[in-house]
């Protein structure tokens, strides 16, 4: 599993955005990194995600109900 960040959040968007135009506060933000639900799978299959975050995010589907 994936713990060298301590905190990880995800944002579902519903508007097209330019990643490049994303301002961080570089102090409290590493980085940001567009996924697909797809990709996003990908990683809790690996056993890549915290299984904590996995629930969030299959949470986040089943409420937005998000598509593919």
């Amino acid at each position: 599993m994936l713990h060298d960040v301590p905190i990880r959040y995800m944002y579902y968007l519903k508007k097209d955005i330019d990643i490049n135009d994303i301002k961080v506060q570089t102090e409290e933000v590493e980085f940001v990194k567009y996924m697909t639900i797809d990709e996003i799978n990908e990683i809790i299959k690996s056993d890549l995600m915290t299984k904590s975050h996995a629930i969030q995010f299959n949470e986040m589907i089943k409420r937005k109900k998000l598509v593919r």
